[in-house]
């Protein structure tokens, strides 16, 4: 019995270590989303500020709509990276939840062999008494 509980409490502790690099890696990818994001609405408002420039200087055209299909492209691609970033953002939040619930269990069937062992000492304590007398 100590030794399953040992091992379960190994398994807790393991868990746990889990968890944190879970969490670690969490904040990390929301430091790099929060990054896209801020990049993603720079781009944004340089596409609007090309297409204001556009209007108003009809002889520079060309190369304008240069520069917006270059911003749109790039803005394109930070929109994927940033859909990327959410898909592996909710995979780990789904896996944050998984280590959190097997944590639970864990925790929960430590308690419970917690219990068996001090009902167990107190059987052994009545037992020695009984054999003692």
């Amino acid at each position: 019995l100590e030794a399953t509980v040992d091992l379960l409490v190994e398994d807790y502790r393991h868990l746990a270590e889990e968890l944190v690099d879970a969490e670690e890696e969490l904040d990390s990818l929301n430091s790099a989303l929060r990054d896209v994001d801020s990049e993603c609405r720079m781009k944004s408002r340089e596409l609007e500020r090309a297409e204001e420039r556009q209007t108003a200087l009809d002889e520079q055209n060309i190369r304008l709509e240069a520069t917006v299909d270059l911003l749109v492209e790039d803005y394109r691609h930070l929109a994927e990276e940033l859909v990327d970033a959410e898909e592996e953002l909710d995979s780990l939040n789904s896996a944050l939840r998984d280590v959190d619930s097997e944590c639970r269990m864990k925790s929960r069937e430590l308690e419970r062999a917690e219990e068996r062992q001090t009902a167990l000492d107190e059987q052994n304590i009545r037992l020695e008494a009984t054999v003692d007398l």
